[in-house]
């Protein structure tokens, strides 16, 4: 069993799952990623965990993607990997009840050439409404701006608003920064931020599912969970938004969800805001 074949199998359990699942994450490491992909593609697996993926996919899927990434400057990261920040993503699993957890990600496709663990060392992550109002980007930018020029790695979803206003804000700042999509490559989404993730794909590192997948309505909260959880802290930047906010995922009280590993942080609205 060596370790293209073990990557082979997580690409092929990632294409199969979609999006991260807690019963697939157990069944993984209950059998390894090889049996599992094996037992998944011979429809040989328990019923519920048959329920939770697709199996219409050939058997040569894995490589197909794999040679594609290759093909797109990307690869595939995966936790037997000495890179793969075990310390941050491991609390996606231990942590939450039974009916509210998340899963550590069977692994993240990759586009850029600094190393995952280094950039989860000393890391934050900014997140926020993406129809936001002109004070709320401004502050995004500038608290972003601030910590990069101090070392530390900034990490978003890099969508509209305040998260490609934070990301604008790391670079300007000359260090490297991070933002992880619900979606392939080559979806070119959001349109508007295909240049800055080029801009952070050269300095930075932008993980992302399989290319060919487009986005969609679960990806918003799975993209979410791994940049919160390898940043050492998270930042949730809750100025004012405007009436059309578009990242209900986001507004979450400040107080949601497990705090094990992460400190949370936020920046008041101005009071004369509308609401």
């Amino acid at each position: 069993m060596s370790i293209n074949d073990i990557r082979r199998a997580r690409a092929y359990l990632l294409r199969a799952t979609h999006a991260p699942a807690p019963a697939i994450t157990d069944f993984v490491a209950d059998v390894g990623p090889i049996a599992a992909a094996e037992q998944i593609q011979a429809k040989t697996c328990p019923v519920h965990i048959l329920a939770s993926v697709h199996t219409n996919y050939p058997d040569t899927i894995a490589e197909d993607d794999l040679t594609t990434a290759e093909r797109l400057g990307m690869r595939l990261i995966i936790p037997e990997d000495t890179e793969w920040p075990h310390d941050r993503l491991n609390a996606l699993t231990t942590s939450g009840s039974n009916t509210d957890r998340t899963a550590t990600p069977l692994g993240l496709w990759a586009r850029g050439p600094l190393r995952l663990d280094d950039l989860a060392r000393r890391s934050l992550a900014i997140v926020g409404c993406r129809a936001a109002t002109g004070y709320g980007e401004h502050h995004a930018a500038e608290l972003a701006h601030s910590l990069a020029q101090r070392g530390v790695t900034i990490w978003t979803g890099a969508s509209y608003g305040i998260e490609g206003a934070a990301s604008r804000g790391a670079l300007a700042a000359g260090t490297p920064t991070v933002a992880i999509l619900g979606w392939g490559i080559d979806a070119g989404y959001p349109a508007g931020h295909t240049s800055l993730l080029d801009r952070i794909a050269d300095t930075g590192l932008v993980p992302r599912c399989p290319s060919g997948t487009p986005p969609s309505s679960h990806a918003y909260p799975a993209r979410g969970r791994p940049h919160r959880w390898c940043a050492r802290h998270r930042s949730w930047p809750a100025q004012r938004r405007t009436r059309r906010c578009g990242n209900g995922h986001h507004d979450r009280p400040a107080g949601h969800g497990p705090s094990r590993t992460s400190g949370i942080k936020s920046v008041p609205g101005l009071p004369s805001a509308d609401p």
